[in-house]
Parts: structure tokens; sequence; C-alpha cells
């Protein structure tokens, strides 16, 4: 079986106040991350990068399974790969981007900043 290889920026946010719940709950609308599209979380979030190796194959949930053992409590985990709908402040959500070709950790959104990373799940 052929293992491959997948990197995520995996998000907790944790909206402060109304505004920053309804940018939240925009995030995931079109699946898409693009660069600094989150900035007006800056501060009410926490998040990690997590690489795994799974199965060309692999289900969804397999792989959140992988992403799940690898992230901190501090992030948490996700459990489901259907969109947000909305959000509260004073609640969080954590939700897995899936870095796109080209980028890596320590270049997120590629050399250029125009790689955009794609929604995978959310707690």
């Amino acid at each position: 079986m052929k293992a491959v290889q997948r990197t995520f920026q995996v998000d907790r946010y944790m909206p402060k106040t109304a505004a920053q719940a309804r940018v939240v709950a925009r995030l995931d609308d079109d699946g898409v991350l693009r660069y600094r599209e989150d900035r007006a979380l800056w501060g009410a979030n926490n998040w990690q990068f997590v690489t795994v190796r799974v199965p060309a194959d692999a289900s969804k949930a397999q792989v959140m399974a992988v992403i799940n053992a690898k992230t901190s409590s501090r992030v948490g985990d996700v459990h489901t790969g259907s969109r947000l709908r909305s959000i509260t402040r004073g609640r969080s959500v954590t939700i897995a981007w899936e870095l796109g070709k080209g980028a890596r950790p320590t270049s997120a959104w590629g050399a250029n900043k125009s790689v955009n990373q794609m929604f995978f799940a959310r707690s």
C-alpha cells in the first residue's frame, strides 16, 4: 500500500467578540483559507502544523485520527468534515486546513503567499 505525506495547519479559534465569531463562521464557507484571511483572529487562536503519513486511499476518518494523535490539547481534535454554520463568542472550534501544493510549515501559503489552504475537518 502506497503511503503519502500530508501537512495540515490545525487552528483552534476562540472568538472573544461577536465580530470575531462572524469571521470564524465565514472562514470555511468556501473551503479555502487564503493568506491572512484569519488575521482578525490573531491572538484569539492557537495553532500547530501537523505532518502525517497515511495510506494514499485513507478515509477521512483515518486521516482525522492520525491528525488528532499529533495535535496538542491546547489546539484540540477534529471530528467532522461538515462545515461550520455559526459560532458564538466565547466558544471555540478547531479547524484542520490542508496545505496546498508547494506550501510547507515554514511557508504555509507558498513562496509567493498565493497557495491557499483547504478545509479538511473541524471539531
